[in-house]
C-alpha cells in the first residue's frame, strides 16, 4: 500500500543514515585514547547496535498510523509482513517495542551516570563500576530493555486490543513513568556535578558535563520523535479530533529519524569526537580525491604523431 512519497522514502533514508552513523559512532568511541571513557564504551555501542537493529526493523516492518473519529489503527503498509496474519501482526508488535526499549536503554545511560558520579565518594563505589558493570552490568542492561519491549508486545496482542483502552493507558503509563525516571535521574546527576565536595579533577568533571548535556539531547529526542507522536495518536480520538492524515504519516516518518540522530548528540557535544569526527569525514574526502586523480579516464590522452 503505497501512502505517499514522504512516508515511503524518508524512513529508508533516516534508516540508510543510521546504518552509516552508528558503525562510525562505535569505531571512534573505542578507537579514542584520549577521554579513557572505560566501560562506558560498550554501553554506547550497545545504543548504536540497538539503533541500527531499530532502522533494521523500521525497514522490514514499514508501520503507519491512521485515525478516525474515535478509533486509532497501526498497521503494516508494505513489505513481507503487511499481509494480516498472527505473525505479522506479533511482528508489528515487536517494531512498536522499540519505542520503548529506547527509553530502557536511556535509563541504563542515566544510572550509569549518576553512579559514575557516585564513584568518586567513597571507596567502595570507586570499584564498584569497574568491577562488576562487565559482565553483570551490561546484562541487567540488556534484560531491563528486554522486559521493556516485552511488556509493550503483550499489550499489543489480541486480548489488549479487544480491551483496547487497558492497552492504551497501560502503554502511557510505562512511557510517562519511563521520561519521568531519566528526568528524575538527571536533575541528580546535574546536582552532583555541581557540588564542591565532589572528588573529581576538572578534566574528568568537564567530560562528565560534556557527557551529560549529550545524554539530556539523547533524552529529548526520543521524547520529541518518539513519546510524543505515540500520546498524541493514542489520545486524539478520545477527543475526537482529526487533523488529517499526513499528521498521522509524519509520526512514523518521526520515529523513523530517532536511531540516527541519538549518535549525533554525543559526536557534537563532546569536542573530542566532534574532532575525531571531522578528522574520519576528511580522510574519507582525501582517499576520493586520490580515487579520483588516479582515474585512468581522467589522464590527458597524448597527441598522435603523424
Amino acid at each position: 500500500m503505497y501512502i505517499n512519497w514522504p512516508h515511503y522514502y524518508i524512513p529508508k533514508f533516516n534508516g540508510l543514515c543510521s546504518f552509516l552513523v552508528n558503525p562510525l559512532f562505535i569505531f571512534i568511541i573505542f578507537a579514542d585514547k584520549r577521554l579513557q571513557l572505560g566501560n562506558y564504551r560498550y554501553l554506547l555501542s550497545y545504543f548504536a547496535i540497538f539503533n541500527m537493529t531499530c532502522s533494521a526493523c523500521d525497514i522490514l516492518v514499514p508501520m503507519c498510523v491512521h485515525d478516525h473519529r474515535y478509533a486509532f489503527s497501526v498497521f503494516i503498509y508494505d513489505g513481507l509482513f503487511k499481509k494480516y496474519s498472527e505473525i505479522n501482526q506479533f511482528m508489528l508488535a515487536v517494531r512498536c517495542s522499540f519505542i520503548s526499549g529506547t527509553y530502557a536503554i536511556l535509563h541504563a545511560h542515566f544510572v550509569y551516570r549518576f553512579m559514575r558520579t557516585c564513584n568518586n565518594v567513597t571507596a567502595f563505589s570507586n570499584k564498584f563500576l569497574s568491577k562488576y558493570f562487565l559482565p553483570y552490568g551490561m546484562i541487567a542492561s540488556v534484560v531491563y530493555c528486554l522486559c521493556h519491549m516485552v511488556y509493550w508486545v503483550v499489550e499489543g496482542s489480541y486480548d489488549a486490543v479487544q480491551k483496547s483502552l487497558i492497552g492504551v493507558v497501560a502503554i502511557t503509563f510505562l512511557s510517562v513513568d519511563s521520561v519521568i525516571i531519566y528526568f528524575i535521574l538527571g536533575l541528580l546527576i546535574m546536582k552532583r556535578l555541581g557540588m564542591n565536595t565532589l572528588i573529581m579533577s576538572k578534566k574528568t568533571k568537564k567530560l562528565q558535563a560534556q557527557l551529560m548535556k549529550a545524554l539530556i539531547v539523547q533524552s529529548v529526542i526520543p521524547t520529541v520523535v518518539s513519546f510524543a507522536p505515540c500520546i498524541f495518536s493514542w489520545y486524539q480520538p478520545v477527543f475526537g479530533i482529526e487533523l488529517g492524515g499526513s499528521v498521522y504519516h509524519s509520526a512514523t516518518i518521526a520515529v523513523s529519524a530517532f536511531p540516527f540522530l541519538d549518535p549525533l548528540a554525543i559526536l557534537f557535544f563532546v569536542p573530542t569526537f566532534r574532532q575525531r569526527l571531522n578528522e574520519e569525514i576528511g580522510k574519507i574526502l582525501q582517499m576520493r580525491k586520490l580515487t579520483n586523480r588516479s582515474d585512468p579516464n581522467a589522464e590527458t590522452v597524448s597527441s598522435r604523431v603523424p
